[in-house]
């Protein structure tokens, strides 16, 4: 998120790239924003004022929580290769008969061949859930 909001909006990068402090309350409101987003256990933004030891109000990493919201548009959900090839072949899988030792290894080929897009350049530059669906038909042909 953070990566994505100083890349897309300069406003963003001069006041939180240059400054040390802002640029720390950024990723601990992004942080925040991830966890909520991603985990099952609920805590408040009073648990990350009280982590930063004083340095970051309740309101200070909720107005910049709410800064990162607006200045990505509310779109700050970006699934990876890694997470729509596992999506596709949750749907894939329960439909089509393959023993568990086949099932565990086409997962693990799928995850190590996405994981080894990354390092080309040009794959890089690619559609994730291109990538994804390459990463499942690599698998598969093995």
């Amino acid at each position: 998120m953070v990566d994505r909001l100083l890349t897309q909006r300069q406003d963003f990068a001069q006041n939180y790239a240059n400054d040390r402090e802002q640029y720390q309350l950024l990723v601990m409101a992004a942080l925040y924003i991830a966890i909520k987003m991603t985990e099952r256990v609920a805590f408040g933004s009073h648990l990350f004022a009280e982590l930063s030891q004083g340095m970051y109000s309740v309101e200070d990493i909720e107005m910049t929580e709410l800064a990162i919201l607006t200045g990505l548009g509310w779109r700050i959900y970006a699934p990876s290769s890694t997470s729509m090839a596992h999506d596709i072949l949750s749907m894939i899988l329960p439909k089509v008969v393959l023993t568990e030792e086949t099932q565990d290894y086409l997962l693990e080929e799928t995850a190590f061949q996405v994981e080894f897009a990354v390092r080309d350049h040009y794959l890089s530059s690619q559609r994730r859930s291109t990538i994804a669906v390459a990463a499942i038909v690599n698998a598969c042909e093995h």
